[in-house]
């Protein structure tokens, strides 16, 4: 074997190795990816989950929750409309940056818009949540904002979520029509 041949063949180990490196990095690259992407996940739920927990763990919240939710922020007295105000900036800080892992590719899209339904029945069952969008909303991120803004817009039913709570009446809203004489209401 000569010395040319033997240069030859550490080259091509050397590729071999390379190559090998390579493939390793790549496969390295899409468990971290697959890991993050989970990480960003579970934050969602855990996320989520911490809205829920501090309505249910703090005295009082779910009452007063309820009571802005049907009647708006008017109602309430400073320190109350203080709670629910930063209840409800915390619970959208936490929505944008969940918003900012989806449109960055770390949550799926299946799992982003099963959750984004639900806080978009909450902001169109609730007086209080759209009082607090017009108050705050140039706080957030102009993405998230029209995000957002796009999901008012797009107004759900009437207590979707099913809370309980009464929609507040819109200014431009008719009354429904009165059923005819003699009807009991039931459709034919």
């Amino acid at each position: 074997m000569t010395l040319e041949d033997i240069n030859y063949v550490a080259q091509s180990v050397g590729v071999v190795a390379i190559l090998g490196t390579f493939v390793a990095l790549l496969v390295q690259m899409r468990q971290t990816n697959r890991l993050l992407r989970n990480q960003a996940k579970r934050a969602l739920i855990d996320g989520t989950r911490m809205i829920s927990e501090t309505v249910y763990q703090t005295p009082g919240l779910a009452e007063l929750l309820v009571r802005a939710m049907a009647g708006g922020l008017d109602g309430l007295s400073p320190p109350e409309r203080l709670q629910i105000m930063s209840f409800l900036m915390t619970a959208e800080r936490i929505w944008e940056a969940m918003f900012v892992q989806y449109q960055e590719g770390m949550i799926d899209e299946e799992l982003w818009k099963a959750h984004s339904r639900q806080t978009q029945a909450a902001f169109n069952d609730n007086a209080a949540m759209r009082e607090f969008w017009a108050l705050r909303r140039e706080f957030f991120m102009p993405a998230y904002s029209a995000f957002r803004d796009a999901q008012i817009a797009d107004k759900g039913g009437s207590d979707s979520l099913g809370y309980g709570a009464k929609p507040a009446p819109t200014k431009d809203a008719a009354p429904p029509p009165a059923a005819a004489p003699g009807s009991d209401g039931a459709a034919a």
